[in-house]
C-alpha cells in the first residue's frame, strides 16, 4: 500500500524549517548544516515509506530554497546559486533513503 504525507503535514514540516532559518540566519553554516540535516533525519524516518519517495525529494528541495531564500537575505549582494550549490557542496544536505519495513 502506498503512502503520501497529508498536505498540511508537509506544509507544517517547511513552515518549521523556514521559521528556524529565519531566527538563525546568522549563525555559522557549519551549524545550520547540523540542525537541517536533524529535521530532514526527523522527517525522513517518520514519513520515509514506501510510495512516499517522491515527497521526500520534494521536502528536500523546498528545503534548499527556503535555506537559499534566508541565507540570501544576510546581506545586500545576496547569494547566487552558483554560490549556493558550492556552498551545498561543502554542506550538504542529507538525501532521502531508502526504508525498509519489517
Amino acid at each position: 500500500m502506498k503512502t503520501r504525507t497529508a498536505s498540511d503535514r508537509f506544509q507544517r514540516a517547511l513552515r518549521g524549517i523556514s521559521q528556524w532559518c529565519k531566527a538563525h540566519r546568522h549563525e555559522p553554516l557549519e551549524r545550520q548544516q547540523h540542525v537541517l540535516n536533524l529535521k530532514l533525519r526527523g522527517h525522513y524516518g517518520y514519513y520515509g515509506r514506501p510510495g512516499n519517495r517522491a515527497r521526500l525529494w520534494t521536502l528536500l528541495h523546498w528545503a534548499t530554497l527556503v535555506w537559499w531564500r534566508w541565507l540570501h537575505r544576510r546581506s545586500q549582494r545576496g547569494l547566487s546559486w552558483a554560490a549556493m550549490n558550492r556552498l551545498l557542496k561543502r554542506y550538504p544536505l542529507l538525501k532521502p533513503t531508502a526504508v525498509r519495513i519489517v
